[in-house]
């Protein structure tokens, strides 16, 4: 038996199409029409005071919401912000992809995950994104949204 041609283009078309629907469900949240959604910072959801405290930025270079908060920082001339850069590798990162290009000052860490594992005293469980400040006194989170950076 040999299918028809019909058969074969309906059911490539298919696959691929159900394929590519499930492939990018998993890279991003998004509504049922397929839009982006950002999702709801899960910490640190109040604006910040730069003056009041030493603070650590991480950010990452393929994030806009990343040069959106360092912008920010740099427009204020915020000199309590220390600048720790994050490097995009799924592979060696626990969770989240974000990876530090040099030891992390603050808890010692390797990737992002670790930083908010530590922040939090290990109770953390939701995404790992960034950017993310951090208080360097009190070592917690500070704030995750660039909005509030």
């Amino acid at each position: 038996w040999i299918p028809s041609q019909q058969v074969l283009v309906r059911s490539a078309k298919f696959a691929w199409r159900e394929t590519w629907r499930t492939m990018m469900s998993e890279l991003a949240p998004q509504s049922s029409e397929g839009a982006y959604v950002r999702p709801a910072p899960q910490t640190g959801t109040s604006p910040v005071d730069l003056t009041a405290s030493a603070y650590t930025l991480y950010v990452g270079n393929a994030c806009p919401w990343c040069h959106r908060a360092l912008l920010a920082v740099t427009l204020r001339e915020a000199s309590c912000v220390r600048v720790v850069e994050l490097s995009d590798d799924a592979g060696k990162a626990s969770r989240g992809g974000w990876i530090l290009k040099d030891r992390d000052p603050v808890f010692g860490a390797t990737d992002l995950k670790q930083v908010y594992d530590r922040a939090t005293g290990g109770s953390y469980r939701g995404r790992c994104t960034a950017p993310l400040l951090l208080d360097s006194t009190s070592r917690a989170v500070a704030a995750s949204d660039s909005a509030d950076i």
